[in-house]
């Protein structure tokens, strides 16, 4: 009898310590991800670790301490095997090494996180500067007796400045302030003559977007700023304004191919433009689209400083209560982004044996 308790007894001691094992190596497990073409190490660990991302003790912090080998990550390339611990607390424990006898454990050093890895630690918040230059036609015909004109610009040149935020899943944000200064040929008709030659437009705009997959961003925008309008058309002269009309609207942009740090890509917009009531006549609601390409370059980092070449094509159809617009825009453009807000401060700290 006293050998079947034993033997009880040992069963029972096996299965609660095996289990109590078991929990352990769970809580302690780590995962492995084997790097994809255009992956970012912050997309990754928003993928498999919840909870905060950046910042002191964030997930991205932790990751990097699992991964002693990522010295920049900024720096990952496709094929690498990265270390992920799904816990939303501490990085799993390295297995503890036999103690050497009378050996003393070495204090923990506390170092700065070197500049890169402190601006991967924060949302990545850039600055693009942009120019564009371009060609505008505006056609309008009078609705009561179909008269025609057609202008012509010599030259349309739009700077704007962006600030752009990106946020966990890859949602982006961005606030944008813009000009555009347009000059017009003078009238190929001798009996009319244009009652200003050049017009300067603003606007506003703040948009978001968010990854469909690796290569397709779907975005919304909205803004507020002044389009270009034919006042009417009298015997002699044309008159041009310039309309304050607010707009809301969709966004797509599409990588196709990808070369190391470059990319080359199709992107693409359709929006609504709202009315106006003036002193003369009324604008009334209309649409625009525009479609174009780009090709962009990244030197460095993930959030390093980029530039873009784009190019594309853009119509605008609006009406007023006197007269039906189209206006046809042709350009090209060229961006340059550059990180902001970059927290380099020596407070933030690792632990390091």
């Amino acid at each position: 009898m006293s050998q079947r308790v034993h033997t009880f007894i040992l069963i029972l001691g096996s299965w609660t310590l095996g289990g109590l094992l078991g929990e352990i190596a769970q809580a302690d497990e780590v995962l492995k991800h084997l790097v994809r073409a255009e992956e970012t190490l912050s997309e990754i660990v928003q993928k498999v670790i919840p909870g905060r991302i950046w910042g002191p003790n964030g997930a991205l912090q932790r990751t990097l301490a699992l991964n002693p080998g990522i010295e920049d990550p900024h720096f990952i390339y496709p094929g690498q095997t990265i270390l992920l611990a799904p816990s939303t607390e501490t990085a799993p424990r390295a297995p503890a090494a036999a103690p050497l006898a009378e050996a003393a454990a070495p204090a923990a050093v506390a170092t700065p996180i070197p500049a890169s890895i402190a601006t991967e630690l924060s949302p990545p918040q850039t600055l693009e500067l942009g120019l564009d230059y371009g060609f505008v036609t505006v056609t309008a015909t009078d609705i009561a007796n179909a008269a025609r004109a057609t202008l012509r610009s010599s030259y349309s040149l739009a700077p704007s400045l962006r600030w752009t935020q990106s946020w966990s899943s890859g949602f982006r944000t961005a606030f944008t302030f813009g000009l555009e200064k347009i000059g017009f040929e003078p009238s190929t008709n001798p009996a009319k003559t244009l009652g200003e030659t050049s017009k300067t437009l603003t606007r506003l705009e703040i948009a978001g977007s968010l990854p469909i997959g690796e290569r397709i961003h779907l975005g919304v925008f909205g803004g507020y700023g002044k389009k270009l309008f034919v006042r009417a058309l009298s015997n002699t002269q044309v008159g041009i304004d310039a309309i304050a009309v607010p707009t809301f609207g969709l966004s797509a942009e599409a990588k196709l191919l990808t070369q190391g740090r470059s990319a080359l890509g199709l992107a693409g917009t359709f929006a609504y433009v709202g009315g106006a009531t003036t002193d003369g006549y009324v604008v009334s609601s209309g649409r625009v689209y525009s479609a174009g390409g780009y090709y962009e370059h990244r030197f460095g980092a993930a959030n390093a400083s980029a530039a873009r070449f784009t190019f594309g094509f853009s119509s605008r159809r609006q009406n007023t209560s006197l007269l039906e617009l189209n206006q046809d825009q042709w350009g090209a453009g060229f961006q340059w982004s550059l990180p902001i807000f970059t927290d380099t401060s020596s407070d933030q700290t690792q632990e390091k044996p």
